[in-house]
């Protein structure tokens, strides 16, 4: 049998239901499944790179809780999709 791998690129909205059926279907024809999470992450606030002595650095209230939120978000869902695939066995 050849061995495969099917590289599966997803975003943090990729329903569920495609996940499923994308996972059963690797799993019926003996094919490795690797799913690669995209999405959209908080970037480092422009005027945070503050140069002294002409500036300071500035980073707004509430930016790392916006982070910590992002990531949890992330990580949350990457459970789920790692949980889809190991119940259809992909």
């Amino acid at each position: 049998m050849k061995q495969s791998t099917v590289l599966l690129v997803v975003n943090i909205e990729t329903p569920d239901a495609y996940l499923r059926e994308m996972a059963q279907a690797a799993a019926e024809s003996g094919v490795h499944l690797v799913c690669f999470l995209i999405g959209e992450m908080l970037a480092h606030p422009p005027f945070a790179y503050g140069a002294p002595p002409y500036g300071t650095v500035v980073v707004p209230d509430g930016w790392m809780e916006m982070l910590a939120e992002a990531r949890e978000k992330t990580a949350t869902r990457i459970n789920e999709i790692e949980g889809i695939l190991a119940s259809a066995g992909a």
